[in-house]
């Protein structure tokens, strides 16, 4: 918030869980840092019960699972008709594998930016609904 006073810009900011409280068709953009580490699927089922600090970075198989199953479908659903998102992924979860998802539902995927950041290769991933492109 300081950030967009600093810039003259007015935002509203919201945090919340998937956006579970929040109505659809709402948002321009919508920034996504998802849970992206590969783990095995009980230890993303057991972060996201215990909703302790493994929740933050746990993805489960690939660690695109949490972000296939939950994640991308809702948020989604949140954007406004011509709204994109960005989103975070690393190298280990499979980039052709996300665009095949957003593809089957008329999204569109593209690189913005990549670099190695520590042990991590990350990806600044747009998306948007494929006739806004």
């Amino acid at each position: 918030m300081r950030n967009a006073g600093k810039n003259a810009v007015t935002i509203d900011c919201a945090v919340d869980n998937s956006g579970k409280s929040l109505r659809g068709g709402l948002f321009d953009y919508v920034l996504l840092n998802p849970p992206y580490v590969v783990t095995t699927s009980e230890e993303l089922q057991d972060s996201q019960k215990n909703q302790d600090l493994s929740a933050s970075w746990s993805g489960g198989d690939r660690g695109t699972e949490l972000l296939f199953t939950t994640l991308l479908p809702r948020v989604l659903e949140l954007l406004t008709s011509s709204g994109c998102l960005y989103l975070i992924a690393i190298r280990e979860n499979l980039l052709e594998e996300i665009r095949e998802f957003l593809q089957k539902r008329e999204y569109s995927m593209k690189i913005v930016i990549e670099r190695k950041a520590g042990r991590e290769y990350l990806y600044l991933l747009k998306v948007a609904y494929c006739s806004n492109q």
